[in-house]
């Protein structure tokens, strides 16, 4: 007696694909109905398919099922449940990181959108930057390729961010790509030519990224000048949370504004 791939998938729960998957990747091999040309699964099928949910919840890889299956000694079998849990050691270290990171992004995202508009003394904070600016004519990889390592899982703490000089005219926004900086990020590009902006206290807002230096300084300087706050005239901008609209790329900027008498407000 054997049953179809669509009763077995119902019987296991599992997507027909996921087990048309095991088939071609050789883990069973059910036999061919010679009338219908439709595959039909025995109870050992079946058996197989429990072992390889099993070994599968379990972290284990494909390849490593087919060695099973291919007849390692159950004296080896030891070898293996190591080697996953090792694996999926590294994958909680991982998650667990990934979790961090998620929540602090879930805490920024909340003060960027309550902070809109506003306006507090507070610290920019420290960043590595390329030391040239670039241009919408410059390609995004050409200005990075020479000039930064960024490793894939560091790519959450690049920013586009810009400079705004009061002290000169025109006023001209000049981005570059900055880093957050770490231990590991500094390590990675001791050899570039990179700056690293130390942290430094600033008069700080919130605001949708514009192209116009004028509408971007705007705010921080009226609020500035209201409140009788002197600034040395550099702006900063970094990116914070970036979202799309109509396929347009766009995001929250948080604005720094560089204090001529920082001394007056660091005990604040």
């Amino acid at each position: 007696m054997s049953f179809n791939l669509n009763e077995v998938a119902a019987f296991l729960d599992l997507n027909p694909d996921t087990i048309r998957y095991y088939v071609r990747e050789g883990l069973i091999s059910p036999a061919k109905n010679a009338e219908n040309n439709y595959r039909e699964f025995s109870s050992e099928d079946v058996l197989k398919i429990s072992d390889i949910i099993f070994y599968r919840y379990m972290g284990l890889s494909i390849s490593t099922i087919k060695k099973i299956f291919g007849g390692i000694p159950v004296e080896d079998i030891g070898d293996v449940i190591e080697e996953s849990e090792r694996d999926l050691l590294e994958k909680i270290k991982e998650y667990t990181l990934a979790l961090e990171e998620l929540q602090q992004w879930k805490r920024h995202y909340r003060e960027e959108l309550t902070k809109l508009g506003t306006f507090s003394i507070g610290i920019k904070p420290k960043c590595m930057r390329v030391r040239n600016y670039f241009s919408d004519e410059d390609h995004l990889v050409t200005y990075l390729k020479e000039e930064m390592n960024i490793e894939k899982e560091d790519w959450g703490g690049v920013s586009v961010s810009f400079l705004v000089d009061l002290n000169e005219e025109p006023l001209t926004l000049r981005r570059y790509i900055s880093l957050k900086s770490t231990e590991s990020n500094t390590l990675n590009n001791s050899s570039k030519d990179v700056i690293t902006e130390p942290e430094e206290y600033c008069l700080i807002t919130y605001e949708y990224m514009s192209r116009e230096p004028e509408e971007l300084v705007r705010p921080v300087i009226e609020y500035a000048r209201d409140k009788g706050i002197e600034l040395t005239g550099k702006i900063y901008g970094i990116e914070r949370t970036n979202y799309y609209v109509e396929g347009e790329r766009r995001w929250v900027c948080a604005i720094y504004a560089s204090l001529k008498h920082p001394e007056k407000y660091m005990s604040i």
